[in-house]
């Protein structure tokens, strides 16, 4: 489990030209929690975080740090509408999940139905739901034959959409 010690960071939001309202700039908080978990953990994590959440102070969302197979969802709030946030590193118990086995299902149906081949489907165990977020599921046929889906989650209920890169 990675440190669970809130750190706030100055964080600026960032909108596309003309746009009404500005987001947070996932990429920022990405790389700001990337650096803690080095920091703290001495362990090179990759983060990902939503796109498109709002700059609203007290706007929450997850994002995840992942070293091998090990996940970790952190809980993120935006403390100003500058785009300075907070997070915690958090435990499965305490995070929304999404159902990860029922998704390699499904891809895995799909797989069938359209390549008629029955195939392995892993999916990370631990993501918390939470729209926006994406990730990769892999896919093994019995030739040893992998291919990887981009998930990304469409709402915070576990609606996905996912596609074979």
């Amino acid at each position: 489990m990675f440190a669970a010690a809130t750190i706030a960071l100055a964080l600026s939001g960032c909108g596309s030209s003309g746009a009404p309202s500005k987001t947070v700039n996932s990429a920022r908080v990405s790389s700001a929690i990337a650096a803690t978990v080095r920091s703290k953990r001495s362990v090179h994590a990759s983060v990902s975080c939503p796109s498109g959440v709002p700059l609203k102070q007290g706007t929450q969302f997850f994002c995840i740090a992942q070293t091998g197979a090990h996940i970790t969802a952190f809980h993120v709030t935006e403390t100003n509408e500058s785009g300075h946030v907070s997070f915690v590193g958090v435990s499965r118990k305490s995070t929304p999940l999404l159902a990860t086995t029922a998704l390699a299902k499904a891809i895995g149906a799909s797989i069938l139905r359209s390549r008629h081949v029955e195939a392995t489907v892993r999916c990370p165990n631990g993501m918390p739901r939470q729209r926006g977020l994406s990730f990769v599921c892999s896919a093994t046929d019995p030739a040893g034959k992998k291919t990887l889906f981009e998930v990304h989650q469409l709402d915070s209920s576990g609606h996905v959409n996912y596609r074979g890169l």
